[in-house]
């Protein structure tokens, strides 16, 4: 009897370190902007009516500028750079959905926000990776160019 509560006390132990080592493997990667935009996806999903500017991109003049918005979606699954890139690509969709609705034809400025930490650049983004999921979180501008 009671080297079967020894047993439980070790299995209950061993559960705690694995579910503490689960929760640290959340891990912050930074992967390239144009490697997700010129993916199949990206080029199948994105909307062709809107455009999109990572901060500090060149574009047209601002006629109308509207708000600041943010996108925040997560993927399952897959490799981490895959997982990430499409969590990035739905996260543009969404910013391109909200330009859409408020009237806008563009949305200028984007950059990734991870832990709190903002990644202005217009060559990464940043991507939250845990055990089973990947989260990005894109702001940017809604615009109506000229």
């Amino acid at each position: 009897m009671k080297k079967l509560g020894v047993m439980v006390l070790l299995l209950f132990l061993a559960l705690t370190v694995a579910m503490n080592n689960a929760a640290a493997e959340d891990r912050v990667l930074k992967f390239p902007v144009k490697h997700a935009l010129n993916s199949k996806t990206g080029k199948e999903k994105m909307l062709d009516d809107i455009r999109v500017y990572m901060v500090g991109q060149g574009h047209p003049g601002v006629d109308r500028s509207y708000r600041e918005y943010q996108s925040n979606k997560r993927s399952t699954g897959m490799s981490d750079q895959a997982a990430c890139d499409l969590a990035f690509l739905s996260a543009i969709i969404g910013l391109q959905q909200r330009a859409d609705r408020e009237g806008g034809n563009a949305v200028i400025d984007i950059f990734s926000i991870t832990n709190n930490k903002k990644l202005k650049s217009s060559e990464t983004y940043s991507c939250l990776r845990g055990r089973s999921m990947a989260n990005v979180i894109l702001r940017g501008t809604v615009v109506r160019l000229d």
